[in-house]
């Protein structure tokens, strides 16, 4: 009898593939006695390099066609990077099946031939296409110009090397993946805080596969997927584009959860930020409170 391979869909950058390995080992681990195998597709994120992901249509980019592979049957299941994750895919069928362990959340400053933040001469260029980065940065160096910079993270590593700007911003959680070096600024909250979701891997199924929900639940990691359930949450309520500069960071500690929130107009005139820290018991409203906090800050700033 032939044995059934589940299929495993993801991106096919360099890191989307080590991501999609550690899912695959970790449901092998659990599932020793069944077959997985990893499927590559390439997304309109991944095609289209030369303009920006809101010219385009969002960061829905990098998803799309891998849940289209997903609700046709092509693939079993797909590997994500939490953040590239819109909070509206239940709405179409899909679910998210399990997350994994959170890999380090914070985001790093890389120079180009080392250096500090503080250490760029005025005028320096950042690259980063992403408004959350920019906008942060900018706050602590407003002498600082950001241009446009997309590509997976070694394109971007290779565009520093070589000067196209003088510093760039990326995720640890992928440097870490990847096994690169980690010599640059670390970007700590609250000052910086990371993009909703970041550092967490989901696994996404189709709603009515009961199956393939019962193979990768034991591989939720459940004070993870509460973080970024509530992260997630208040994304959705601010109702933001991906032009909006919004970040969020969830944190659990001591029977406590906390939530860390930006918001700020897309001009970067006004930024406001909340942290809320609720009893564990009342963690399903943490995002909906933080989100209609963020907005009456904003309101009151305009």
């Amino acid at each position: 009898m032939t044995q059934k391979v589940f299929r495993i869909g993801t991106r096919k950058s360099q890191l989307a593939l080590v991501q999609a390995e550690i899912a695959r080992m970790s449901l092998l681990n659990h599932h020793p006695e069944i077959a997985f195998e990893i499927v590559t597709l390439e997304t309109t994120g991944d095609r289209i390099k030369d303009r920006s992901l809101a010219d385009m249509g969002g960061k829905g980019l990098f998803t799309k066609e891998i849940e289209q592979a997903l609700l046709s049957h092509e693939i079993d299941l797909a590997v994500h990077s939490l953040k590239d994750m819109e909070t509206s895919s239940e709405e179409k069928g899909l679910a998210i099946g399990a997350v994994l362990p959170r890999e380090d959340y914070r985001d790093i400053f890389l120079i180009r031939g080392g250096g500090s933040l503080e250490s760029l001469p005025v005028g320096a260029k950042v690259g980063t296409c992403s408004p959350r980065r920019a906008i942060q940065i900018k706050g602590m160096r407003a002498d600082l110009s950001i241009v446009p910079l997309r590509g997976n993270v070694d394109t971007r590593l290779k565009k520093l090397e070589r000067g196209d700007v003088d510093a760039i911003i990326l995720a640890v959680a992928g440097l870490k993946r990847l096994g690169l070096s980690l010599s640059g600024d670390i970007l700590e909250p609250p000052q910086f805080l990371p993009a909703v979701g970041q550092g967490a891997l989901a696994l996404q199924i189709r709603k009515e596969d009961y199956m393939l929900a019962k193979l990768v639940a034991p591989l939720n990691d459940s004070v993870t997927s509460l973080c970024v359930e509530q992260e997630r949450a208040m994304l959705a309520h601010l109702g933001g584009n991906c032009t909006t500069p919004i970040a969020g960071l969830v944190t659990v500690k001591e029977g406590a959860i906390s939530l860390q929130g930006l918001l700020a107009t897309e001009d970067g005139s006004t930024i406001v930020k909340c942290h809320i820290t609720l009893p564990l018991k009342q963690a399903s409203h943490l995002g909906e409170q933080a989100a209609w906090q963020l907005l009456k800050m904003q309101q009151l700033c305009l």
